[in-house]
C-alpha cells in the first residue's frame, strides 16, 4: 500500500511541480518532493529489484558524473552553480525512475493525463473570470496576476510557466490521448488563460516546421489567414486589451524587432546568445556552473543591442546546458532527438517536426531541472520500448 502511494505520489509532483508540501522558501519554484521520490525510487528499483540502467541513461548519467566534477573543478562554488548541479541531477534521477515508474504501471493512464488537463485548466478558469488569487498560497512564489499584460497562472508561478506547461500537456494529448477536445482546450489554456506570447510563439513554429515538412502549402495558405483572423480579434479585443501579446503583436505588424523594443524578449535572447557564444569561444570545453555572469559582463561591454541581460541562472534549458557543460551538455539535446525519432520511429516525418520544435523549445526559458523535461524523456523511452518490455514481463 505505502509503495502505492509513494509512486502515485511522485506522478502527481511531476504533473504538479511548484505545488509546496513543505514551505522552504530557498528551493525556488519548481518544489523538490518530485527529484527526492525519484532518488527513493531508483535506489530501490537498482539496488532491491536489480533494475539495469538501459543505454538511453547511460548518457545522462555519464553528463550528471561529469556535471559534479564541473562543479568542483571550476571556481567559484555558489548556490546558482549547485541549482544548476540539481538540474543535471533530476535529468538523470528523474527521468529514469520516470522510465521505470511506466514499466510498472505499464503506461500513464488516459485518465490521470485527462485529470491533469482538467486541473491546470479548470484552476486557470477560476482564476481568469472569478477569483485571480485562487490557490495562489500553494505555490512558493507567483508574481503579480493583477498586473496589466499578464495571464492567469493557474498552478505555476508565472503565466509563461502555465504556457509551458501547457506545451509538453499538448503532446500527451496529441500523441496519446488523440482528443480534439482536450487539444483545444490546452490550446485555450496556453492562448486565452496564460496569455503566454512566448508558449504562442513556440507553437507557431511548430505549425510552420509541420507544414514545411509535410509540404501542406494550401493547408499553410488557410492557417496564415486564420492567423491574422485572431491576430486581427486580439488587437481590437477587450479581453486582450493592454496585454503583452497584443503588444508584441503590434510592434511586429509596425514592424519594430521585438528583440530589440521588448524588455524580456531581449532579455530571453541575450540568454540564447550568450551561452552560445560561450559555448564557441571555449571552443566546447566547459565553462562551468557558476562563471555565467562574469562571462556575460566581459563581454556585455559595448553591445548596444543587448540593454537588458539577465545575470545569475541561464534562462534557457539547453543554453546552460551548451555553455555549463559544453560538448557534453551537447550530448543532452542530441539523446532527446534520438528518442523522439525512435518514438516516431514509424512516422519519421513526425519524429523531423517534434526533434526540432523540441530543441527549438529547450532554449527557451525551459529549466533542465523541470520533472516535466525529464518525465517526457523517460516517456519517450519506455513507449518505444513498450512490446519489448511488455514480452518481457509475460515471459517471467
Amino acid at each position: 500500500m505505502l509503495k502505492t502511494i509513494i509512486k502515485y505520489l511522485f506522478l502527481l509532483t511531476i504533473f504538479f511541480p511548484y505545488i509546496k508540501i513543505i514551505p522552504i522558501e530557498e528551493v525556488g519554484d519548481t518544489q523538490p518532493v518530485a527529484l527526492v521520490l525519484g532518488v527513493i525510487l531508483f535506489f530501490y528499483y537498482v539496488i532491491m529489484k536489480r533494475e539495469t540502467i538501459i543505454k538511453p541513461f547511460i548518457y545522462l548519467f555519464v553528463v550528471w558524473t561529469l556535471a559534479i566534477i564541473v562543479f568542483l573543478v571550476i571556481p567559484p562554488i555558489s548556490i546558482n552553480g549547485f541549482r544548476s548541479l540539481i538540474g543535471y541531477t533530476s535529468l538523470f534521477f528523474l527521468s529514469f525512475s520516470s522510465y521505470i515508474f511506466l514499466k510498472q504501471t505499464q503506461g500513464v493512464p488516459d485518465k490521470f493525463i485527462k485529470f491533469v488537463i482538467i486541473i491546470w485548466g479548470t484552476v486557470g478558469l477560476i482564476q481568469a473570470f472569478i477569483y485571480p488569487e485562487f490557490l495562489s498560497f500553494l505555490l512558493n512564489r507567483f508574481s503579480n496576476i493583477r498586473e496589466s499584460g499578464r495571464g492567469v497562472l493557474s498552478l505555476a508561478p508565472e503565466p509563461s510557466y502555465f504556457g509551458t506547461v501547457g506545451i509538453f500537456l499538448l503532446f500527451y494529448s496529441v500523441f496519446q490521448l488523440r482528443s480534439y477536445f482536450y487539444s483545444f482546450f490546452l490550446l485555450f489554456q496556453i492562448i486565452f488563460l496564460a496569455k503566454s506570447s512566448l508558449a504562442i510563439f513556440v507553437l507557431g513554429l511548430t505549425l510552420i516546421i509541420y507544414l514545411f515538412t509535410y509540404k501542406k502549402f494550401i493547408s499553410g495558405g488557410i492557417l496564415v489567414a486564420l492567423m491574422l483572423l485572431l491576430g486581427s480579434y486580439m488587437i481590437n479585443s477587450t479581453y486582450f486589451a493592454n496585454t503583452r501579446m497584443v503588444h508584441l503583436l503590434s510592434n511586429t505588424i509596425n514592424g519594430d524587432i521585438i528583440f530589440e523594443t521588448d524588455e524580456s524578449a531581449n532579455s530571453r535572447f541575450s540568454a540564447i546568445y550568450f551561452p552560445l557564444k560561450g559555448f564557441i569561444d571555449h571552443l566546447g570545453v566547459p565553462g562551468g556552473l557558476s562563471t555565467y555572469s562574469d562571462y556575460v559582463i566581459d563581454n556585455w561591454r559595448g553591445m548596444s543591442f543587448f540593454e537588458y541581460v539577465g545575470l545569475g541562472r541561464i534562462m534557457s534549458g539547453y543554453g546552460a546546458a551548451l555553455y555549463e557543460m559544453g560538448i557534453f551538455g551537447l550530448l543532452i539535446s542530441i539523446v532527446f532527438v534520438m528518442a523522439i525519432r525512435n518514438y516516431f520511429k514509424q512516422n519519421k516525418k513526425m519524429g523531423i517536426v517534434i526533434s526540432i520544435s523540441f530543441t527549438l523549445f529547450m532554449f527557451t526559458p525551459v529549466p533542465l531541472a523541470s520533472p516535466y523535461v525529464s518525465f517526457f524523456y523517460g516517456y519517450l523511452i519506455y513507449y518505444t520500448r513498450k512490446n519489448e518490455i511488455i514480452a518481457n514481463q509475460h515471459r517471467h
